[in-house]
């Protein structure tokens, strides 16, 4: 956990680009010097979310085999809007404007 904050501390994540993103998938993206786990839905919309696992506050990952967020601390995964997939985690991830 301590070595997935620091590295995320210096991790700014990429520039969004929303038009890239294919539809079904994520990514953590830089928007106003804050890191958002952006979502872009089959239909897509795009849905942001807070990167923080809500267990307890690690950065979550894209995983695009599984199609969900997942934390490399304790194993919870979200789906792409951010409900809770399995694991720990005892609530969604939080939406972001």
């Amino acid at each position: 956990a301590a070595k997935n904050m620091i590295e995320n501390m210096f991790n700014k994540g990429a520039e969004a680009n929303y038009d890239a993103m294919l539809p079904d998938s994520g990514q953590i993206v830089n928007i106003d010097g804050k890191k958002v786990a952006v979502y872009k839905n089959s239909k897509g919309e795009i849905v942001k979310l807070s990167p923080k696992c809500t267990h307890l506050g690690c950065t979550v990952a894209w995983n695009d085999q599984g199609k969900s967020w997942d934390c490399p601390c304790h194993g919870g995964r979200f789906y792409g809007e951010g409900k809770v997939m399995s694991g720990p985690p005892p609530k969604r991830l939080e939406a972001v404007n």
